[in-house]
């Protein structure tokens, strides 16, 4: 019973986010977030969390963001050295505003939608099931 519940409310959240992904893939915003994603050391960390990224010093380091959404803070990562090479979510939606923004700051290499979508449907499969 309790997992019929988890699975109720998992499929409506996923389904909450799918519905929402275009406001947030459209208008003014999303234009400025492509803009920024296009300039050198773009960033949409806030100034304490890039701070302490900073201090940590993940430059080299390779970067996986679960729960992802369209993956700008994962990609804000490259302007600190780190290779950002892995977004999940489980929204397709969020996930190819996703590479928009990863083509838009030159950091999409080849497998980097089939990674998203692979590793989601992977990933959907045996946790949102």
């Amino acid at each position: 019973m309790k997992t019929d519940h988890i699975r109720t409310f998992t499929q409506a959240n996923k389904a909450a986010w799918e519905a929402s992904a275009h406001l947030h893939g459209q208008g003014k915003e999303w234009d400025e977030l492509l803009l920024a994603a296009s300039q050198p050391d773009f960033n949409v960390l806030d100034a304490c969390l890039s701070a302490t990224l900073t201090e940590l010093g993940i430059a080299g380091r390779s970067a996986v963001q679960v729960g992802c959404n369209n993956a700008r803070e994962l990609l804000s990562l490259a302007s600190f050295g780190a290779r950002p090479l892995l977004g999940l979510d489980q929204s397709a939606a969020f996930l190819a505003q996703g590479v928009q923004i990863a083509k838009a700051s030159g950091l999409a290499p080849v497998w980097w939608k089939r990674i998203f979508m692979l590793c989601l449907t992977i990933w959907a499969a045996t946790i949102w099931c």
